[in-house]
Formats: C-alpha cells, sequence, structure tokens
C-alpha cells in the first residue's frame, strides 16, 4: 500500500503562494463573476434528465412560497432525504411542476422514469434550486457591530421578501414572479454600493474555486 508523503513547510508555502496569486489574478480580471452571468445573462433553466420532457425554470419567490408550504424535501438546507416510495414520487412530481410550470402527475413521473433514476432526478432538483442562493453573500455595515437578533419565527421568505419589494420592485406580483438569485443579488449589490463590506469569499473568489459560505439561518430570520 503506498502512502503519500506529508507536505514539507516549503511546499505548503509554495502551495499557499499559487493560491493567493490565482486568487489576485482572479479578482483583477476584466470580466464579470461567473455567477453574476448565470444569474443574469443566462435563462437560468435546467432540462430535467434526457429522457425527461420538463425542464426546469429558475425559482421565483411565488413558486418557492409554493415548495416550502407542500414541505418539500427537495428546498430544505441543510439536505432532506426524499421519502420512498410514493411520498417521494409526489414530491418529484409537485416539485417538477412547480418548476417547469406544467401539471405533473405522479403516474408521469413513473412512466417517465426508471425507478432507479428517481434519486438522481431529486439531486438534479436540489442543484437547480440551490443554484437560486448561489448568489448569497457575508456583508456587513461599517462601524461597530451590532446586536445579533434573537429567533423572532419571521421565517427567511418572507424577510427577503419584504425587501425585495420595498427596495426594488415596489410592487407585490413583480416581487413574486422575481428570480430569487437575481433578487439576492440585486440586495448585495445595493448594499455594497450603500458602503457595507463585503466579506470573502466574494463572487470573484468563487470563480477561483473558494467555496461559498454554507448556508445558516441568519439571527434575524431564523425560524
Amino acid at each position: 500500500m503506498s502512502h503519500t508523503a506529508p507536505q514539507t513547510a516549503e511546499e505548503r508555502s509554495e502551495e499557499l503562494r499559487r493560491a493567493r496569486a490565482k486568487l489576485h489574478r482572479q479578482r483583477e480580471t476584466p470580466w464579470e463573476p461567473e455567477i453574476v452571468h448565470r444569474a443574469f445573462a443566462l435563462d437560468g433553466c435546467t432540462p430535467l434528465a434526457p429522457s425527461a420532457p420538463w425542464v426546469l425554470k429558475p425559482l421565483t419567490f411565488r413558486t418557492w412560497l409554493a415548495l416550502d408550504a407542500a414541505h418539500s424535501p427537495l428546498l430544505a438546507r441543510p439536505y432532506m432525504p426524499l421519502p420512498q416510495g410514493d411520498e417521494g414520487l409526489q414530491h418529484l412530481a409537485f416539485a417538477i411542476g412547480m418548476l417547469s410550470g406544467t401539471v405533473v402527475e405522479h403516474e408521469d413521473i413513473i412512466a417517465t422514469l426508471r425507478p432507479e433514476a428517481a434519486s438522481i432526478v431529486a439531486d438534479v432538483i436540489r442543484l437547480h434550486l440551490g443554484e437560486a442562493f448561489a448568489t448569497e453573500l457575508k456583508l456587513t455595515q461599517p462601524g461597530p457591530p451590532s446586536e445579533s437578533r434573537p429567533p423572532d419565527g419571521m421565517g427567511l421568505w418572507l424577510v427577503l421578501f419584504a425587501r425585495v419589494m420595498a427596495e426594488l420592485t415596489h410592487d407585490e406580483e413583480a416581487t413574486f414572479a422575481m428570480r430569487v438569485d437575481r433578487a439576492i443579488a440585486l440586495l448585495n449589490a445595493k448594499r455594497r454600493n450603500e458602503g457595507w463590506l463585503v466579506h470573502q469569499p466574494t463572487y470573484a473568489d468563487r470563480d477561483g474555486g473558494i467555496a461559498a459560505p454554507a448556508a445558516e439561518p441568519k439571527p434575524e430570520t431564523a425560524r
């Protein structure tokens, strides 16, 4: 059995130097971050599977609320497994129907997809939904840190919906129809323009292979 020799201090230092150089080049690029392209330049649609006729559209506030009201495990963060049997197929059918804008029965899922493909399709939907929140950033107001609010039971959807309507759309129906990834990105840009501090990893950092921060319930919106 072969074993990899541990890195020497010099090798580790060189690896960090290359990583910093790559990050610097990424931040100095004249192009917009890839995540901005995905949110604004692309249609955000995802073909579900080669054998399936459905195309998943970007998550809007209306679709997000419908999936949440159905307690869809596909929307849950952190990961929640899909129930076995008919209940899992019902969740798949509902999510596909909401995201594709079509009526989907669980019999359609059975007729279209092989049974073993259900978990793969669920993962495709999870990745698609995760893209809606990929524009999340950590920002803080300049100055002394403010006290975090205790959980108030408001949830995340309502707080974000209210911010988007008050600061961006000024219209309830337009907010319901707005893509979540674009709304989050625009609020982040607005905060940045107002002097808020953007923490790493930034959008450009992520193009360099640095992962986005793990999603955590925010103190003011935790359930």
